[in-house]
């Protein structure tokens, strides 16, 4: 109520709520503007950018796709699952996480079992620091993209050399401009 109204502007970035790009209509003010895609858009397009630019099957169940079960991160999933479709994704769909999760060893040890080289991830930074030691310590290094923000303690001192190499979706710079990642 106050931004409307004072008419404050304000600029979200992709993560903002889906009221966000849809202002209301009426008497209220259109003064939220969205500096990025919608977190749809930002999934549909990490997974785009894998197939044409990195190349990624598109069909035969080749990519796992990981995504942290939270309502900041679903919507990103929810694009991303979309542009692979159903046929490109190992089990037909995501890998749903809970944050607290650690089951990463399993789900390696099942995507080796299955020749899985690409995993697109849409963990938080705690999630990916489990994921990676734990792709680490099974020797697994698939090429991996990551739709979220990556810290620089995951990115580089964390010591996970599987890391260095992983794409990533949000353009968010660690301040360590120094580390592996």
């Amino acid at each position: 109520p106050y931004v409307q109204q004072n008419s404050v502007p304000l600029v979200g970035e992709c993560q903002s709520a889906t009221t966000a790009y849809s202002p209301p209509g009426g008497n209220q003010c259109f003064c939220v503007w969205v500096g990025g895609p919608t977190p749809t858009q930002n999934g549909q397009l990490g997974a785009e950018l894998m197939e044409r630019v990195q190349s990624w099957p598109t069909s035969g169940g080749q990519i796992a796709l990981v995504c942290l079960n939270d309502p900041t991160t679903i919507q990103d999933c929810q694009g991303a699952a979309a542009a692979y479709g159903g046929g490109a994704l190992w089990n037909g769909g995501p890998q749903m996480e809970q944050v607290y999760d650690n089951n990463y060893g399993q789900l390696i040890a099942q995507w080796q079992s299955a020749n899985i080289t690409h995993v697109h991830l849409v963990l938080d930074p705690g999630s990916l620091d489990r994921f990676l030691q734990a792709a680490n310590d099974a020797g697994y290094k698939p090429q991996m993209f990551n739709n979220l923000v990556i810290d620089s303690s995951t990115a580089g001192s964390g010591g996970y050399a599987n890391a260095n190499g992983m794409y990533i979706g949000t353009p968010w710079t660690p301040l360590d401009q120094n580390t592996a990642g």
